[in-house]
């Protein structure tokens, strides 16, 4: 019955956005409830730097594990990935009419409660 009754903190807090403090009363931390993009991925075409991210797909990839983000042909993005994920990742970029883009290293911490994301920017060639 403990167990339950502080499974229950636990979920109750950090649903409620209060983090770690309702435990240990000397955490003064304080989580919010937003979910923060690991990486943001800009594309651009890298002569005229001219925003070309509509209708790309951007994979986040580490090991086995991918998340691709795709466009619906309404905006140029930024595109945003691996929400709340920390990890080393490589990005690709794929558009119509340029040549696939790859960077790799692409490291994405965590902090107590969110990801420190990453900007990115893809500078696609013809």
């Amino acid at each position: 019955m403990i167990l339950h009754k502080l499974h229950f903190v636990l979920l109750a807090g950090s649903l409620l956005g209060v983090g770690c403090s309702a435990i240990d009363p000397t955490d003064a931390t304080v989580c919010t409830l937003e979910a923060r993009a690991g990486i943001t991925v800009d594309v651009r075409d890298s002569v005229t730097n001219a925003l070309v991210g509509r209708g790309s797909v951007v994979v986040a990839r580490e090991g086995t594990f991918a998340e691709t983000a795709s466009d619906t042909q309404i905006s140029n993005g930024p595109y945003a990935l691996v929400f709340e994920r920390a990890g080393n990742y490589t990005v690709t970029v794929t558009q119509t009419g340029y040549q696939p883009w790859t960077k790799a290293g692409v490291v994405v911490a965590k902090d107590g409660c969110h990801v420190t994301g990453v900007a990115v920017t893809a500078r696609l060639q013809k």
